[in-house]
């Protein structure tokens, strides 16, 4: 699904995952975003990851400093330390995107340039 935003203020990318990790567990999370669009210059693009409301990692932020209208993948990884697994309760990551200022638009999943995945594998207790 194409997601836009044209403000400077968090926005979900619409890629989520949920995983129900045992005690002690940590996740690790591999994150790719594909037809990352900026459409005008100095238009500059921030992405995170979050563990439900709690962000955990600054994936890139403003990567497109200077450039105008082009589309890219981003790529990257995390393993969570502290997920805070029972074992019973499912918990959501998700990513959350903005531009830097107000002046302009950005898309992630923008045409024919891949498709975003965020897969999270259990690493044992």
């Amino acid at each position: 699904t194409v997601t836009s935003t044209s403000n400077s203020t968090w926005t979900d990318t619409t890629l989520t995952c949920n995983i129900t990790p045992q005690t002690d567990s940590d996740v690790l999370a591999l994150i790719t975003h594909s037809g990352l669009h900026v459409s005008s210059d100095g238009v500059d693009i921030a992405l995170r990851l979050l563990r439900a409301t709690t962000e955990i990692l600054m994936i890139s932020e403003y990567m497109m400093e200077g450039v105008s209208t082009m589309n890219l993948t981003s790529s990257s990884h995390h393993l969570d330390g502290s997920p805070g697994g029972d074992g019973s309760t499912a918990i959501t990551y998700h990513t959350e995107f903005k531009i830097s200022d107000d002046a302009g638009t950005i898309k992630v999943n923008n045409g024919s340039y891949g498709t975003s995945v965020l897969t999270l594998i259990e690493i044992g207790a």
